[in-house]
């Protein structure tokens, strides 16, 4: 790696001559003289006073640096006047009318071509044939109206020095650019599409309202961005420069210098890159640093806009092994002073900055977990990794304001009351080890703690007491600008046009207006619903706008326009609408483009889809701190998209894979299905708009149209009897059956989630309707064979019994008081006898297999009949009996224990006739405050029914123990 150096300066003004700026040139020469273990070799140019003219400067621009290759660094240095032209509506991106520039040397007051525009660097810039690391520093007014001025050594202003006007607009031939650029072209087009950024950064001096000082030292920036790179030996990136000379400076000059840092272009360069591509290793964003102001003290480079709260405690890092630990006294939104380290008999160098360990204190989130796979062993490591979380609060459902989902063996985010709508991967926690669950969770849980901050973000204190700003927008520039400022705005995807990626968008513009009668301040934050901060908008700056003035989105990319394509896994997973949130911070005091960077983070990693990861988004000198206003605005836009409740393209192309994933599976049956109770059986049904009848390649599907959901469906319960397999290897396999009572979908913990705890279970509960289906699919024998259980349980029945066809075992229109058998019919028989058949045919089918030792079945315990009207109408059996004129209560009662004691009586009587069945009594189990409704327990009473199961597997097992 080498490096090329191009140092400039100019002390010999003729209008408005300097002292110091070739001595900074000659100090920082012999900085990067000591560099040179590091590089394999330096070269170094210098330009000084008459050296510096214009053309000269473009000579060596164009030739020396244009050497660099892309493994070698490119530096400018400038130290000299700065200053503004007069545009003349020639560039359109001039937005104020005027552009900002370099004064070269030139010692003719005739001589019009002295000037050497930002714009003609940035062409100079795009033309090097290979991509070095780029760098320039310029210790002037680069960007505004007021020059380099002198302090003498009291720190009072000896006098000042500006170029008192605005140039007037040069003749275009006079640009660099002129002859391959015509000049209608910039009056026309975005000079970013003529123009491209070479990927770069620029660190300046102050801003452009603002003075760039010196004093009988050298430029006071220079001096101590040398002091901290000796301090630091180089080690730092360009936004520790930044944040260290804002805050080194503050207050040290009579007039306000505020340092900037911008990045140009995108590339392997950005803020966290190291200073001169020195020490690349030193990249990493750090928590924060402290570094000493001369005036004030020691400041925390992090703010209200970080969480830091006055009054707060940080702990600082002196050496390896020691910390001390001081409060925070005074608080502005980029920065924080510290009481003096003296106070506590620490004394630190002057010089040097040193790093706080102490976290983050973003505001508190709360989260809800939401065990759906209702496994104890799974929510007990997730909620101990979430405990360990700073700023984070496990809450109830109502206040939380995300949830975490247990669904499928996988954990994952999302918005409350959504579960099955991931807003990032889902970890898989049946494949994963322990560790990098814990390590991806956090990861996961930290960014969105981070994006909720900037969420909901405000300034407790007064703000403005009038918006100051307006935000507008547009699709087309045909279109007239609409007001969105604070407001939501609903946005439709262009129809039938899709992108290269097959993805449905919208393009549309949009611009924010200063409509104060003061200078703002404005910053953009896009916090997108994939957990990401994007500070691209105003191309990660901090933009002062002053009275009327405004500022287009994106205007430093090729066109203004923001691209808002609706993500392919947000079709997949049936999203109604994309949506994201526009944050505007805006204030009257700072320009706050150090740490903007800060506030970014990238997106999460999208849910599984069978592409893979698919991703997608006057001065103010004379102001006081204490008169510091700012305000958090915000604007919502919304993208539908136009597939909801539909089984689109994406998913129908890729069935195959979708509908045999093990993980995605039951994601796309919950979203595009529903199950809706009967009695004892659930089904599944298709949701309102989706086409179930779709053709589609069903190879691996029997029946597709309205069998989608148990087929996907079962694909959860397979991960489920996995894990559990995995937690019990050396347990007996189980192999289960049933109705509601051994699946009751995810609102209440059934027996077998219970059982699941104990021992490995697959369960294929629900997979049909009722006993006459379990025998008719020969899905349960099929299992048996598979999976070589030495138990299976069988729940069935329900539905014939006390179910909805109670109706067609009831004889209507008689009186009350009679015994209960006479209010039933000839049905009740038949079906008691199908019962007992389908009973002994599983029985003597399952004894066929020589490895199952037992099957287990179980009667109901008494459904109650004494209860509220909305329950009887919500139910399943006592409405029945009162549509068929058995509204006496004691009638109802009597004829519901009978019902269930006949039904146990004939499973105790059919178990006694095979050695390998066993009838479980479960009657006056479930205690009455032990019902979730009319015929299902709640957690507790399940918990009982369980018990038994267990109880009776437990004995079997203790007595096999026993007889090895």
């Amino acid at each position: 790696m080498n490096l090329y150096a191009l140092l400039i300066g100019i002390n010999e003004y003729e209008l408005s001559p300097l002292n110091q700026c070739v001595n900074d040139v000659k100090e920082f020469e012999k900085y990067l003289n000591t560099l040179g273990n590091v590089y394999n070799n330096i070269s170094i140019e210098v330009l000084i006073d008459h050296k510096a003219t214009k053309s000269n400067i473009i000579k060596h621009i164009t030739t020396f640096l244009n050497k660099a290759n892309d493994d070698d660094v490119a530096f400018i240095y400038y130290s000299g006047h700065g200053t503004l032209e007069d545009s003349s509506g020639r560039f359109s991106d001039a937005y104020t009318g005027l552009i900002e520039c370099l004064v070269c040397y030139h010692n003719d007051q005739n001589n019009e071509n002295f000037l050497l525009a930002d714009k003609e660097l940035r062409y100079l810039f795009s033309k090097f044939e290979n991509n070095p690391h780029l760098i320039t520093v310029f210790d002037c007014c680069h960007s505004g109206d007021i020059v380099r001025s002198v302090i003498n050594q009291a720190g009072n202003d000896s006098r000042q020095r500006k170029l008192s006007t605005v140039f007037p607009s040069r003749k275009y031939e006079d640009f660099v650019f002129c002859e391959e650029i015509d000049e209608e072209s910039t009056k026309t087009l975005q000079l970013s599409s003529l123009i491209p950024y070479k990927n770069s950064v620029n660190i300046s001096a102050c801003l452009s309202s603002e003075s760039s000082w010196e004093d009988h030292k050298g430029g006071v920036f220079t001096r101590f961005l040398l002091q901290l790179l000796k301090a630091k030996d180089s080690k730092l990136n360009y936004l520790d420069i930044a944040k260290w000379a804002k805050i080194s400076l503050k207050d040290i000059t009579n007039k306000k210098q505020t340092p900037t840092i911008s990045v140009q272009g995108s590339g392997k360069i950005d803020h966290y890159s190291s200073w001169l591509n020195l020490y690349p290793e030193h990249n990493q964003i750090d928590q924060g640093q402290v570094f000493y102001n001369n005036k004030n003290g020691w400041y925390y480079n992090k703010g209200q806009l970080f969480g830091i709260k006055e009054g707060a405690k940080i702990t600082i890092q002196i050496e390896e092994s020691k910390t001390f630990t001081t409060e925070i006294i005074d608080v502005s939104l980029e920065d924080s002073l510290i009481t003096d380290p003296l106070e506590a008999g620490i004394e630190l160098d002057f010089k040097k900055s040193y790093p706080v360990i102490t976290e983050t204190v973003f505001n508190a989130l709360d989260i809800h977990v939401l065990n759906l796979d209702k496994n104890i062993h799974t929510q007990n490591q997730v909620t101990a990794i979430l405990t360990n979380i700073d700023n984070l609060n496990i809450s109830t459902p109502e206040s939380a304001s995300f949830f975490v989902i247990i669904f499928n063996q996988t954990v994952y985010i999302t918005l409350p009351d959504d579960p099955y709508r991931p807003l990032a991967v889902q970890i898989d926690i049946l494949n994963t080890n322990e560790e990098t669950i814990q390590k991806r969770l956090e990861n996961q849980i930290e960014a969105l703690v981070k994006w909720n901050y900037y969420n909901t973000l405000i300034n407790p204190d007064a703000g403005f007491s009038v918006i100051p700003i307006k935000v507008e927008m547009r699709i087309n520039e045909s279109q007239q600008w609409i007001d969105v400022t604070n407001s939501g705005v609903d946005l439709n995807t262009i129809e039938n046009q899709y992108t290269r990626s097959g993805e449905y968008y919208q393009k549309f513009q949009i611009k924010v207006s200063n409509i104060s009668n003061e200078d703002i301040f404005v910053s953009a934050l896009l916090l997108s619903s994939d957990i990401g901060i994007s500070t691209d908008l105003l191309d990660n700056k901090s933009k002062k706008l002053k009275p009327g003035e405004t500022i287009l989105f994106y205007e430093h990319r090729k066109t203004p326009l923001s691209y808002w394509t609706l993500d392919a896994y947000k079709e997949i997973y049936n999203w109604k609408h994309d949506w994201l949130y526009y944050k505007f911070i805006v204030n009257n005091q700072e320009d706050i483009t150090p740490i903007i960077p800060d506030m970014a983070q990238s997106p999460l990693s999208p849910p599984i889809t069978h592409h893979g990861n698919l991703m997608g988004t006057g001065a103010v000198d004379d102001l006081e701190l204490e008169n510091t206003k700012w305000d958090v605005y915000t604007t919502e836009l919304r993208l539908h998209n136009p597939t909801y409740n539909i089984l689109g393209k994406k998913v129908l192309q890729n069935w195959d894979w979708y509908s045999n994933d093990e993980i995605v599976a039951p994601f796309i049956n919950a979203l595009y299905t529903s199950k809706k109770q009967n009695g004892f059986i659930f089904k599944t049904i298709n949701s309102p708009n989706a086409t179930g009848d779709i053709e589609v390649n069903t190879r691996s599907v029997s029946g597709f149209k309205l069998k989608l959901g148990n087929y996907l469906d079962d694909k959860c319960r397979y991960r489920k009897f996995k894990k559990s397999k995995k937690m019990f290897p050396h347990l007996p396999v189980i192999v289960a059956e049933g109705d509601s009572w051994f699946l009751f979908p995810f609102l209440v913990k059934d027996t077998l989630d219970y059982v699941m705890e104990k021992y490995p279970l697959r369960s294929i509960a629900a997979a049909g309707d009722e006993i006459q289906n379990y025998r008719d699919s020969g899905q349960l024998l099929k299992e048996i064979e598979k999976e070589r259980p030495r138990y299976v349980l069988i729940s069935g029945g329900g539905n014939d019994v006390i179910g909805p066809e109670i109706e067609d075992i009831l004889i209507p229109g008689l009186e009350s008081g009679l015994e209960a058998s006479e209010y039933l019919n000839e049905n009740h028989q038949k079906k008691m006898n199908q019962l007992w058949g389908n009973y002994n045919y599983f029985f003597n089918r399952i004894s066929e297999f020589d490895f199952v030792e037992q099957v287990f079945i179980h009667g109901y315990d008494y459904v109650l009949a004494d209860l509220d009207d909305k329950t009887i109408k919500n139910g399943w059996v006592n409405k029945y009996l009162i549509k068929k004129g058995i509204t006496v209560l004691e009638d109802r009662s009597k004829i519901i224990r009978y019902l269930i004691d006949t039904f146990n009586a004939l499973l105790e009587d059919v178990t006694q006739k095979h050695k390998n069945a066993t009838y479980l009594d479960m009657r006056s189990t479930v205690s009455k405050n032990e019902w979730y409704d009319e015929i299902h327990p709640n957690d507790a009473g399940f918990a009982k029914v369980a018990e038994k199961f267990l109880n009776a597997i437990n004995q079997l097992e203790y007595i096999d123990h026993e007889n090895m």
